[in-house]
């Protein structure tokens, strides 16, 4: 019952009706129609899983079909809401940054272009592409469909993809960015007459996330090691054969990220 109350609610605010008889009527009679928020987030085995299959898929994949893989990879590495990510057209991809228009606080956000997220990207770069072309080509209704299908045979878990918005900010907070940081990356909307009023443009918001994102991707890498969600951050992916991942798949799968994190890298074997 309170999920149909917590609907008719959204649908009054939606609307604009003020003021909303839904909370006019809870509050009349001392019921709370909130649920408790949900705290659900993948652990390291889980994002190690995710990052491999895109690792033994990546360049394999045919950029003109839909990938979820690919499109979840996105979510994990950038914290975006799913409808940001959908949305995403090619127009909005620059070289050295990502901006997703119209988000759910009514502002565009621009975070950088770097490293794993350039990666995932460039796989889904089609030659053919135009620019109001959607980059991960799914629907929603498509996506579903691929979760669903992905779960009954045993490939995801029980998450849902918010949880990898929550996966994002639990595991930068473990990698030590502060809250500030992590909020900002997500989108937040800022508090505070200083954080509103003086420090809306961009120009020390890119570098900041440019710095966050290389500690947040380390702390993804390092879980290919073995490394768990105990033991904090700890050095890239070298090499060692972890679950059949070999450290030329991945480094063919993740350029960008090793040349991010380790400039020059790439050219050893040369």
């Amino acid at each position: 019952m309170n999920s149909g109350f917590r609907t008719l609610k959204a649908l009054f605010n939606y609307a604009g009706v003020i003021p909303n008889p839904i909370s006019v009527a809870g509050k009349r009679n001392g019921v709370s129609f909130s649920s408790e928020p949900r705290n659900t987030f993948l652990r390291s085995d889980q994002i190690k899983g995710l990052i491999a299959s895109f690792g033994r898929s990546a360049w394999a994949a045919d950029p003109r079909s839909p990938d979820h893989v690919s499109f979840l990879l996105f979510v994990l590495l950038t914290g975006c809401r799913k409808s940001e990510a959908l949305n995403l057209c090619w127009k909005d991809v620059k070289e050295r940054e990502i901006t997703f228009l119209n988000t759910k606080n009514k502002r565009d956000h621009t975070i950088p272009n770097v490293g794993m997220i350039t990666d995932v990207l460039a796989s889904r770069r089609r030659s053919d592409a135009e620019p109001e072309d959607r980059v991960f080509l799914l629907t929603d209704d498509r996506l579903k469909i691929r979760l669903k299908e992905s779960r009954e045979t045993g490939f995801l878990g029980d998450w849902t993809t918010h949880d990898l918005r929550r996966t994002f900010a639990e595991h930068s907070s473990l990698a030590g960015i502060d809250p500030h940081q992590i909020g900002m990356a997500l989108n937040h909307t800022p508090v505070g007459v200083t954080t509103k009023s003086y420090l809306g443009g961009n120009l020390a918001k890119l570098p900041s996330l440019r710095r966050m994102y290389q500690l947040y991707q380390s702390q993804l890498m390092s879980y290919l090691m073995g490394k768990d969600d105990n033991q904090g951050i700890d050095a890239d992916y070298r090499g060692e054969d972890k679950n059949g991942i070999f450290q030329d798949q991945i480094i063919a799968a993740f350029p960008n990220y090793y040349e991010f994190r380790n400039p020059g890298i790439l050219d050893l074997d040369q």
